[in-house]
């Protein structure tokens, strides 16, 4: 699988991974789920009638919150709603606020604000995210699932060169010491 780096070059699995692995250890935050953005999260999907449940609600705002932050050119934001994944020695966890304070939240914005932004797009960004599954204390969010001014974060990523039959991007979120975060992007490839 291939990822974008920070150049906007297609890599091989092994460096896309070790970007998002590097740049999201940088940052910082996490939000609970009364945290508020610019963006709107929703959760109308085709045939969805349940009410959604607060990690439901949570996970939406903060998807909507990650992906409004990086289009509108905001790494405090960015940072705020980002925790580090899990490794094979420790759990996913929230990391101090001097490395939020580094160029982390600033490479993340400066690496995917090309690919999440709708071409001729003006003003501020409307993000709606439909209801995804959650297991337990994570739950995985595809790009078909997020709309950001009236198209899918995935068709923007197609617009910008990834090729539709192999993307199978997706937001990684993990609920950490009771607040979700998002912990991982994995992007499309071109």
């Amino acid at each position: 699988m291939g990822h974008w780096d920070s150049r906007g070059k297609a890599t091989g699995r092994v460096a896309g991974i070790g970007l998002l692995c590097t740049l999201t250890a940088l940052l910082v935050g996490c939000s609970s789920t009364t945290h508020t953005a610019t963006a709107t999260a929703t959760a109308t999907k085709p045939g969805a009638t349940a009410q959604p449940s607060t990690d439901q609600t949570g996970i939406q705002n903060i998807v909507a919150t990650w992906v409004a932050a990086i289009i509108n050119g905001n790494p405090a934001q960015v940072c705020s709603v980002m925790g580090q994944p899990a490794t094979a020695t420790s759990p996913p966890q929230h990391v101090t606020p001097k490395l939020c304070a580094g160029k982390g939240p600033q490479q993340v914005v400066d690496a995917w604000r090309p690919r999440f932004t709708p071409k001729h797009m003006t003003g501020r960004p409307t993000v709606r995210v439909s209801q995804v599954p959650v297991t337990g204390s994570t739950a995985s969010v595809p790009a078909r699932d997020i709309d950001v001014n009236g198209q899918s974060l995935h068709a923007i990523l197609v617009s910008h060169g990834a090729i539709p039959s192999t993307t199978n991007d997706k937001i990684r979120i993990t609920k950490i010491n009771g607040s979700w975060c998002v912990t991982g992007f994995f992007g499309p490839q071109g």
